[in-house]
């Protein structure tokens, strides 16, 4: 009889190598169809959302992108009702995707615009679309004021505006908040008794 001749493990070696890639190219092309196949509808801004404004069916519209679990945070299960009536916290422009954080309930969609003057630097907080509480304390001498409490707990800062020149306070801004129109009354009351004012910045939702 005649002995088989034994194969070089080398070309044994390159068969498995052969294989395995053939078999990783199969299963890479069958996850890339699965997730082609899962979509999940997600909202996204039709036209320029400003802070503070109520959105509505006309602001949004729906498309249908590969699932993500990045994509938890962002509005998308559900109807158009999810997100109809809520109020941006800040700008949100065309074909960006709506995030949960982005909006607050509506509580400060009937609401006025109001001035105050900071003297806080400039932090990154303060800015278009944060929210924040308003902090008061009513005067109680030249120099001196009272405990401080909470006017209203959910305002949204419209414009900030920096004095500019030689002589500027840089450490000085002029902003225009959304106040909701039940807390106007108080606002206007403190800001004519020259009450202390701070604001307070809200942490978004998680």
């Amino acid at each position: 009889m005649k002995k088989r001749r034994a194969v070089p493990p080398r070309s044994v070696l390159r068969l498995v190598t052969g294989l395995t890639l053939v078999v990783v190219s199969v299963l890479a092309a069958v996850v890339v169809l699965d997730s082609r196949a899962a979509l999940r509808p997600v909202f996204f801004a039709d036209q320029r959302i400003l802070p503070g404004s109520e959105v509505g069916n006309s602001d949004v519209s729906i498309a249908e992108i590969a699932e993500n679990s990045a994509l938890g945070t962002y509005f998308g299960l559900g109807s158009i009702e999810a997100v109809e009536g809520l109020v941006a916290n800040r700008e949100i422009r065309p074909g960006e995707l709506l995030r949960r954080e982005d909006f607050v309930e509506p509580t400060v969609r009937q609401d006025s615009v109001l001035t105050v003057s900071q003297t806080v630097g400039q932090p990154q907080w303060l800015a278009p679309g944060q929210v924040v509480q308003i902090w008061v304390a009513p005067p109680v001498s030249e120099n001196s004021f009272s405990a401080p409490f909470v006017l209203s707990p959910e305002a949204v800062i419209a414009r900030v505006s920096q004095d500019e020149g030689f002589a500027a306070n840089g450490r000085e801004s002029l902003i225009d908040i959304r106040v909701p129109s039940r807390d106007v009354p108080a606002m206007i009351h403190a800001l004519a008794n020259q009450y202390f004012v701070h604001l307070a910045p809200v942490a978004p939702m998680k």
